[in-house]
């Protein structure tokens, strides 16, 4: 079984995931993690030029590169992807480049169709949280802002998710940390009870 959890910046996915992650395997399930972008040789390319302000390739090269990156991760998880018996969880997946690239103004058809060729999660879920309050919570993280980390671009990101996935399972992450954990695992448990 293939999960999905995605969202803007800073709305708390990389937290869920590892704490429905911890929760399904002490409740019995055999679940496993993993992210994007990889820490594989185009993922830590990615990562470098998201933090750096080094000259950057243009905003479709970087989907591109988000891409290519995401097929190596598929191609490394195709097996567990496939499988009856594990539950994968990603932090993060195309949902992303589709919502951050037509928000830079590529369009959102192109990039869902050079992600077609992917696998569809069993499950997508999407945090939604306001932009002032995931740059806060960035800010007082880590400081440092990443290219795509300003209020008015990320207002842009997030109504691109859910004019672009309107199926997928949206989360209000502005809630506490317990909240988000208990909404999140109740769609997944639902799911599972299928």
């Amino acid at each position: 079984m293939f999960i999905v959890i995605d969202g803007i910046d800073g709305s708390g996915k990389t937290t869920q995931v590892a704490k429905l992650i911890k929760r399904l395997n002490d409740e019995g399930f055999k679940a496993e993690l993993t992210k994007e972008p990889t820490d594989g040789l185009i993922g830590s390319i990615i990562r470098s030029m998201l933090s750096s302000s080094a000259e950057r390739p243009s905003l479709l090269s970087m989907q591109l590169l988000f891409t290519a990156d995401r097929n190596e991760h598929v191609i490394a998880y195709k097996g567990i992807i496939e499988s009856k018996d594990v539950i994968l969880v990603s932090d993060r997946y195309y949902f992303s480049t589709v919502a951050y690239g037509s928000a830079s103004g590529i369009s959102a058809e192109y990039l869902k169709l050079i992600n077609s060729i992917l696998p569809k999660p069993d499950l997508s879920i999407i945090f939604e949280a306001k932009p002032e309050v995931v740059m806060e919570r960035i800010d007082r993280r880590r400081g440092q802002k990443e290219i795509f980390e300003h209020v008015e671009f990320l207002n842009k990101v997030q109504a691109a998710y859910r004019r672009e996935f309107p199926d997928a399972v949206f989360i209000d992450a502005t809630k506490s940390l317990e909240e988000v954990h208990e909404d999140v695992y109740a769609v997944v448990k639902g799911f599972l009870r299928r």
